[in-house]
């Protein structure tokens, strides 16, 4: 099957811009200026850990890669794709702590500079912040044939949770003490006024920005857990629909069954509750 097939028009649309974002924080000015300029950097961050892979996850490439596979290859995706190791990998704990615990560890520690002062490591560095940010999306909008599916209600939870960490980032770039004020000073000739302001001007980035791009994902998940409720609902009343059009049990079926037929099913014992 062709791929065109398979992922809508929007949804490759959105995989392309991705794709163009991605381009543009890489090979721009941005990631020319990323190396002077520390508010420049934090956009470089959030254009590739928020921007770029929300926008690829949402085209739904996973799928578009498995409509060119045979059978066979197909099937040997679904084994990987249900291993215990994807599992882990793409738990909703794992890729918050991924996707929070990565801008931290790359502003506060010498890996930030150093990255920027050897292109290698630079193009190394960028790499990870996209696969971080897409397994996180990828996890998170499930519009793609993920190892285990949860709950959108959880992710929503996680979102509001995670809202309060990015502000706590931008809080202590903010107010904290001037980071690398020696090397920009070398680089750019800058005083430490203009480090300095230039660190507040990333704080405001990476918490304010940051938090802005994620009102669509906001929006995605909340059309995803509509989707999900309603398929909760027509599976529901599918069920209910065959109950109704079974043959009626007798008295000591019922009670031999071990109570009323309800009560028997998950699905409906977890919605009505059951005292059995």
């Amino acid at each position: 099957m062709r791929p065109d097939r398979v992922v809508e028009p929007a949804r490759r649309l959105s995989f392309y811009l991705g794709t163009v974002v991605w381009l543009l924080a890489s090979i721009s000015f941005i990631n020319d200026l990323a190396a002077e300029r520390f508010w420049v950097r934090a956009l470089q961050i959030v254009l590739l850990l928020y921007v770029c892979p929300m926008m690829m996850a949402a085209g739904r490439p996973i799928s578009a890669i498995a409509a060119t596979l045979s059978p066979q290859a197909q099937l040997r995706g679904i084994r990987l794709l249900r291993s215990d190791f994807l599992r882990a990998i793409t738990n909703p704990i794992t890729t918050s702590v991924a996707m929070l615990g990565l801008p931290w560890l790359l502003i506060f520690t010498p890996w930030n500079i150093s990255s920027v002062q050897h292109q290698w490591l630079d193009a190394v560095t960028r790499l990870i912040i996209v696969v971080v940010g897409f397994g996180y999306f990828y996890a998170r909008l499930q519009v793609d044939p993920v190892p285990h599916r949860y709950p959108q209600a959880l992710s929503l939870i996680i979102t509001l949770v995670e809202t309060i960490a990015d502000g706590i980032l931008g809080v202590v770039l903010w107010q904290g003490p001037t980071l690398n004020v020696d090397y920009y000073e070398r680089v750019t000739g800058a005083n430490p006024a203009m480090v300095r302001t230039d660190q507040i001007a990333a704080a405001g980035i990476l918490w304010i920005l940051a938090d802005v791009i994620g009102l669509p994902f906001l929006a995605l998940l909340m059309v995803a857990l509509r989707r999900d409720d309603q398929r909760h609902t027509a599976d529901l009343d599918a069920r209910l629909d065959a109950a109704d059009d079974a043959p009626p049990a007798d008295a000591g079926d019922e009670s031999g069954g071990g109570g009323l037929w309800w009560t028997q099913d998950p699905t409906l014992a977890q919605r009505f509750g059951s005292d059995g």
